[in-house]
């Protein structure tokens, strides 16, 4: 669960279901999710796929890092291995997208590619409509199985 994988790959999370999570955020970590914060900061729903993605290593511009949105998925948490620590999200599950970078599936949290201020996190920069031709693949057969 810790790693994506190729079931993750055109499949997303519900919309309303990061909706009623990042609620129930809002109650559970106010100081975090303030009353005004919006789930998909500026947007309105999730990136979809082939949403090309730019943050800057260590803020350097001079350091660009690119990534494509490929899915989403719930990854659950491991604070509750951890003797007397519990999860600081709802049902010890973080909202996470499967994103491609440097040739590789990978994943970011993601409400860092939906801040509201840019600059902050991932910022969407574009579309690809074809990222690579096995994960383009993958999820037109996942999207034909899942209808999305």
């Amino acid at each position: 669960d810790e790693t994506p994988s190729d079931r993750n790959v055109g499949v997303f999370i519900s919309d309303p279901s990061l909706v009623e999570w990042h609620a129930k955020m809002k109650v559970k970590m106010p100081q975090v999710f303030p009353p005004d914060d919006k789930v998909f900061g500026n947007d309105t729903t999730q990136h979809p796929y082939g949403t090309k993605l730019l943050t800057h290593f260590d803020d350097d511009k001079n350091k660009p890092m690119h990534a494509i949105v490929l899915g989403s998925r719930w990854k659950k948490d491991d604070f509750g291995s951890f003797p007397g620590m519990s999860s600081p999200f709802v049902d010890g599950l973080e909202p996470m997208y499967t994103i491609f970078m440097h040739g590789e599936l990978t994943q970011i949290g993601l409400m860092d590619a939906h801040m509201e201020e840019e600059g902050i996190g991932w910022d969407a920069i574009g579309r690809e409509e074809a990222v690579n031709p096995r994960y383009d693949a993958i999820a037109r057969a996942h999207q034909n199985n899942h209808g999305r």
